[in-house]
């Protein structure tokens, strides 16, 4: 009797590339970040990085599209779905939100490197990329206080939320005490009227 041996399918090098080089530019930042680091993260050569990004900005760009992507898909696919409650929308949300923030290490990554966006080369194509990041959450806390208050919500309240949350994972990542994360969840909560005791 033969047996059927099942590989595990290896990841494209350019996926590998992307993720390596996300986790480097969320803990080092833009300008701290070499090709040659994310080549050796990837156990590739330099040269094999350049076979697929023609510059460390064009990689960038695909970098902050790829976490425009999972919170997408990760985050807010569910919100917009027809067949689920107000209520299990909001719990999936924050519970998703939660652990987005608390594991996932790249959570942090566009509010630590906007501000080294300003002398970029090609600036407009980074901002237009980060501006869709950030319209993707405006869209989402948008719609779940639609959903909740019954009526539209201003967008300035979005916005606040969404402000403090980047603001909270800045801060998060210099001190826990207190602990930044935890404060704006339950602001966030609040917001969108659910019981703490339903967070996780």
């Amino acid at each position: 009797m033969s047996r059927t041996i099942v590989r595990k399918k290896k990841r494209p090098t350019k996926a590998i590339i992307i993720h390596n080089a996300a986790k480097l530019f969320a803990q080092r930042g833009y300008h701290a970040t070499t090709m040659a680091e994310i080549a050796k993260q990837s156990y590739i050569g330099k040269t094999g990085v350049f076979n697929h990004f023609t510059s460390k900005h064009t990689l960038f760009l695909e970098v902050i599209q790829l976490e425009s992507t999972y919170c997408h898909e990760q985050l807010f696919q569910l919100i917009y779905a027809k067949d689920h409650s107000v209520q299990e929308k909001v719990h999936h949300f924050l519970d998703r939100v939660y652990h987005y923030f608390t594991h996932r290490s790249t959570s942090a990554l566009i509010v630590s490197v906007t501000t080294e966006a300003v002398g970029l080369p090609n600036r407009a194509k980074l901002e237009q990329a980060i501006q869709h990041y950030c319209d993707i959450w405006l869209e989402a806390i948008r719609y779940l206080l639609d959903s909740v208050q019954k009526r539209k919500a201003p967008l300035l309240q979005a916005m606040g939320l969404f402000s403090q949350m980047q603001g909270a994972l800045l801060l998060a990542r210099f001190s826990d005490k207190p602990n930044y994360i935890e404060v704006v969840c339950s602001t966030l909560q609040e917001a969108l009227w659910v019981s703490p005791n339903d967070l996780r």
